[in-house]
């Protein structure tokens, strides 16, 4: 998992099976996953999919833009 905020890397980690993290970050920011159909999230509150628009490597970019 990669966070962006203002185009700058702003987080990033590595999971293994039952980890779990939280990060306040304000919009616009961008999140890039990977291994996207065995991850689940949400933001304030509401699921984030993963997996719809993932490529053929299982990897999401996923924009969130102001409110």
């Amino acid at each position: 998992m990669e966070v962006y905020s203002n185009n700058e890397l702003i987080e990033y980690q590595l999971f293994q099976a039952g980890d779990t993290f939280s990060l306040l970050v304000e919009v616009p920011f961008r999140l890039v996953i990977g291994n996207a159909e065995s991850i689940t999230g949400s933001y304030n509150g509401n699921f984030i999919d993963f997996i719809t628009n993932a490529n053929r490597l299982r990897v999401n970019t996923i924009i969130f833009n102001d409110e």
